[in-house]
């Protein structure tokens, strides 16, 4: 089985010269790598996004070029959605937000914190990294799992038709509303709503109103 060895640079980490300012992005790199090759996949260096679109429309099924041209410029010059690995040797570093991540919460970790306080609705002015952390401790995995989905979708890593993109963001937003109203009145939400299942009249005006707000919030701001 073939791995992939990550080097250590002066100021990064490299995979077969393909180059990561942070050692968990070399890793997950390494990662794909390695599986693309022991699944038959290769490895081609290219001069650019261009001959990477290229090439990759010759050797694979054709792509959308506007997609891959997406997957390069937010995955540090390299893109991985495909059978094949197609990468720019010897890129330089350089930060990218766009990068892979192995789960929701690593992802979250790196997360710059103008996208944290919009998801969280906490105010970046004032917060902590200990809020943030906090408030991320109170997620469910799965919701975890859920609201790092819908990031991809927005910053186009993954596609989505409509039907599916709307229901996902409407459960980002109810997730996030839950907790939210969970913390304002010191209740789970099983103690707020009916045998049903349905939030008690006193509760639903205001989950109605913290929907609202967070909709707001997540269209009205990139992540």
């Amino acid at each position: 089985m073939k791995k992939c060895r990550i080097e250590k640079k002066g100021n990064g980490f490299a995979v077969r010269g393909t180059n990561f300012l942070n050692y968990c992005d070399a890793d997950i790199y390494a990662y794909y790598l390695a599986n693309t090759l022991n699944n038959g996949g290769k490895l081609i260096y290219v001069s650019g996004v261009d001959e990477a679109i290229e090439k990759h429309n010759q050797l694979e099924e054709v792509t959308n070029g506007d997609w891959l041209r997406a997957c390069w410029n937010r995955n540090a010059e390299c893109y991985l959605h495909t059978k094949n690995v197609y990468a720019l040797k010897d890129n330089p570093l350089h930060g990218n937000k766009h990068q892979w991540y192995k789960d929701a919460d690593q992802w979250w970790e790196y997360m710059p914190i103008e996208t944290k306080a919009v998801i969280s609705g906490i105010d970046s002015q004032t917060a902590t990294d200990y809020h943030y952390r906090a408030f991320w401790a109170k997620i469910q995995p799965s919701d975890k799992n859920c609201i790092h989905k819908y990031w991809r979708h927005r910053n186009g890593l993954i596609r989505l038709d409509e039907d599916d993109a709307n229901s996902l963001q409407m459960e980002v937003i109810c997730e996030l509303a839950d907790l939210q109203l969970e913390q304002e009145y010191s209740k789970s939400r099983e103690d707020m709503c009916d045998e049903n299942g349905s939030f008690d009249e006193e509760y639903q005006d205001r989950f109605n109103d913290i929907y609202d707000e967070i909709e707001a919030r997540l269209l009205d701001n990139e992540l």
